[in-house]
């Protein structure tokens, strides 16, 4: 039983490691959004950092589906010219939410090429990456989304919480691991994953299950296999 419950602690805290975000913030202040871009060396360049949501997101939107003005717009430190352009330009955006972010009275988050109906508007081409850094983006306007994710769009939204719906196009390339307290009848939950506490308690309900299982089975057929060989060894003699 020691060992049943050592496995089952060994799972947990995998699972653990695996919701826990592994980009951190890159710059710190009180800035509202970080924007960062990732370039074909692997490594994440800083656009820009933003204290307004309505203006940072609209810009985050443009340089997601303009990469090439994305880099252009990068801050390279102490890289050098030769450095800059063995990195060959950008492969996505990484945008990072350093604040809450709540809608307006009318469920508004703003307006502009980053904003549908008043949601959080990721277009079509859109390549980026939504880390929210643990904190909250909420709608608390009833039956109005808060991520409208359109058709063509590449997105990973994760380590963070939801209030409100989040509405995926069918034909989206997404993957969204955030915790949820309501999603609108339009939301297409195949493309959700992790949505909310309970599927992820779910899923470590059912690792677990299935490792007892097996530590079960195996300690079962240790012991049947036992007096089989004590029965072989008399019928030898």
């Amino acid at each position: 039983m020691k060992k049943i419950f050592a496995i089952i602690m060994t799972i947990c805290l995998m699972t653990t490691a695996l919701c826990v975000s592994a980009l951190p913030v890159s710059a710190g202040g009180d800035f509202k959004l970080v924007v960062c871009g990732q370039g074909y060396d692997g490594r994440y360049w800083l656009v820009n950092t933003y204290d307004d949501f309505e203006t940072g997101w609209n810009e985050t939107v443009y340089y997601a589906t303009h990469l090439d003005e994305a880099w252009d717009n990068c801050n390279y430190y102490y890289e050098t010219e030769e450095e800059r352009a063995e990195v060959e330009g950008l492969t996505r955006i990484l945008v990072e939410v350093c604040l809450d972010w709540n809608a307006d009275s009318n469920g508004s988050f703003g307006k502009g090429i980053g904003f549908k109906d008043g949601a959080i508007f990721v277009p079509e081409r859109a390549k980026m990456d939504m880390n929210l850094c643990r904190q909250t983006i909420s709608n608390g306007n009833a039956g109005k989304n808060a991520i409208h994710i359109d058709a063509g769009a590449q997105v990973n939204i994760y380590s963070g919480t939801v209030v409100g719906g989040i509405y995926v196009n069918p034909h989206a390339d997404a993957r969204i691991n955030v915790y949820t307290d309501s999603n609108s009848s339009s939301t297409y939950t195949a493309s959700i994953l992790g949505e909310g506490s309970l599927p992820m308690l779910v899923s470590m309900l059912t690792l677990i299950v299935s490792c007892v299982s097996v530590s079960l089975t195996v300690h079962y057929n240790k012991k049947k296999a036992a007096p089989v060989a004590a029965n072989n060894a008399e019928t030898e003699e």
